[in-house]
């Protein structure tokens, strides 16, 4: 699937004119986790976890987006309770949000079901806070810093926006240079010039939409995490030295429309790339300390009372039409979509029982659209139905509809040979074909070649005692010997695999081995006299 199909971006919104970005250059081995560099600021703010995911449609979207990355939403124990804030197009102008440690996720339109992520480093950086399409309010820019402790004293999304002719006005390509730019934590530009050592620093990428380099790092991941999770690039990215757990440490950083990504190479390899704590950060701008404009009152207090969450009637997923494949005597496959990430089984009865058998109350898995689930324990020669079933989280099960199957028998029986069976390859100069008779117990095999005539001849012919699959016996006419050993391909019993080891009068033994399946032979009508209707 199309990870970036899992973020849909709302209509209308700035910075998200359609991107051309060329010159990218992945990096391999990249793994992103905001766990490292950035401290837990929601823990300062607000003392409760948030007692659930505010929609099914935001769990669904959290998990998508923990199969890309670990800590890619951050945690719902770091997470904010869902919450109503003011948006013009929304029904009676407001909207359910709910706060990540990383991100904001609004449900604009309940009865749609489409979650959108909020532009938060665009509006940080620029002051203007957005309640609808197209509706802004001023406020000064986040005072809040952009990485490290939250104690340092910068750089802040502020201080972004004071040096805007260097940041944020729009740049010339510049692919394969180093990235040696600096800001202080005091908003003062400068130049790093131990950058120019970092090749995960070096541009790799051009946003020309917004006229913005991107780092090898930086590009390498939003290929992987998606450009409707991440945004172009607002800003040109600068190092800094911030204070992470008491300690300074040199820190690259890039403002995105939706979040900001940090690179420090001196964190272990698998946390050199992070998300920012964007989603702690606004919060702490729209509710502590720029308050208002619906997003809080106050004098800087952090309002932690959410408004009334609006009551969602979730709906149970769809699913296609199962697929049986793979039967046994006592096994089946069975495969089905679903229309979203779920989690899925397949429920299974006896054909004429009321009830399926289930667990689907129990299942944990990774989310996803394509269930396959292999059952096992069945019994041979029975007709069964099965169904699949699915839930989002808590959500409502969807159910399939039933398809049929029935098991093999436990072990061939000796009418399963009987019949004529045709070598797969017509052309062969061995074995063209096998007529098997039943006698009893036992196997009657004519085995027929080629012989050079227009027509098969038979070359030998033997009976054999039936003692269970496969079947192996000498068979000897004139001057040729044959040891056959005949068995089925597999379980399905449509196929036989014969093993020859012929020997003719003063040679050697040659061992041959051929695939055979059973011709069909469809009942000729009798001929009636003219005249006679036929039956």
């Amino acid at each position: 699937m199309d990870k970036q199909a899992f973020f849909r971006p709302r209509a209308r919104q700035r910075f998200t004119r359609g991107p051309r970005i060329r010159g990218r250059g992945p990096l391999a081995g990249l793994v992103v986790a905001g766990v490292l560099l950035l401290a837990p600021v929601f823990a300062l703010l607000h003392v409760d976890a948030a007692s659930a995911f505010a929609s099914p449609a935001f769990q669904s979207q959290w998990q998508q987006g923990e199969v890309i990355a670990p800590n890619f939403w951050g945690p719902l124990s770091l997470a904010r309770d869902g919450q109503n804030e003011p948006y013009i197009e929304s029904p009676g102008g407001q909207r359910l949000v709910q706060y990540f440690d990383k991100a904001r996720m609004e449900l604009t339109n309940p009865i749609t079901g489409v979650v959108t992520n909020g532009l938060l480093a665009t509006e940080l950086i620029t002051g203007n806070r957005q309640l609808g399409d197209n509706a802004f309010q001023p406020f000064p820019p986040g005072s809040v810093p952009v990485a490290g402790d939250p104690d340092n004293l910068g750089p802040t999304y502020a201080q972004i926006k004071a040096n805007g002719a260097t940041l944020l006005e729009g740049a010339t390509t510049q692919i394969g240079s180093p990235t040696t730019r600096s800001l202080s934590a005091s908003g003062t530009p400068g130049s790093f010039a131990a950058g120019s050592g970092f090749a995960q620093a070096s541009i790799a990428a051009f946003d020309d939409t917004t006229k913005h380099n991107v780092p090898a790092a930086f590009a390498a991941y939003r290929d992987r995490a998606g450009l409707l999770t991440i945004g172009l690039a607002i800003s040109e990215p600068f190092w800094a030295n911030v204070k992470v757990a008491g300690q300074q440490r040199d820190v690259l950083m890039q403002a995105f429309e939706r979040r900001v990504l940090t690179f420090t190479p001196s964190n272990p390899a698998a946390f050199q790339v992070e998300f920012g704590n964007i989603g702690q950060h606004y919060y702490t701008w729209r509710y502590v300390t720029n308050p208002g404009g619906g997003g809080g009152t106050g004098t800087g207090t952090a309002t932690t009372s959410p408004t009334t969450t609006p009551t969602i009637t979730p709906t149970a997923p769809t699913l296609t039409h199962p697929t049986v494949t793979n039967v046994t005597a006592n096994k089946a496959t069975i495969a089905y979509t679903t229309d979203v990430a779920a989690c899925g089984t397949a429920e299974i009865r006896i054909k004429g029982d009321t009830n399926f058998a289930t667990n689907i109350d129990s299942i944990t898995c990774t989310p996803g659209t394509s269930v396959t689930v292999t059952l096992t324990s069945l019994d041979p020669s029975t007709q069964y139905e099965v169904r699949g079933a699915v839930k989002v989280g808590s959500g409502p099960v969807g159910y399939s509809d039933i398809a049929p199957f029935t098991t093999l028998s436990a072990q061939p029986t000796v009418e399963s040979y009987e019949g004529t069976w045709i070598n797969d390859t017509p052309n062969t100069s061995g074995i063209i074909r096998i007529v098997i008779e039943v006698i009893g117990n036992s196997l009657k095999s004519s085995v027929y070649d080629k012989c050079g005539a227009p027509q098969d001849c038979r070359v030998v012919v033997g009976t054999t005692p039936f003692g269970g699959d496969p079947v192996s016996d000498t068979y000897a006419a004139g001057l040729v010997s044959d040891k056959l050993t005949i068995g089925f391909t597999d379980n399905t019993r449509t196929h036989l695999k014969v093993v020859e080891i012929r020997t003719t009068a003063g040679g050697s033994p040659v061992t041959s081995t051929y695939t055979f399946h059973r011709r069909i032979i469809f009942p000729v009508p009798p001929v009636l006299p003219p005249g006679t209707l036929s039956p």
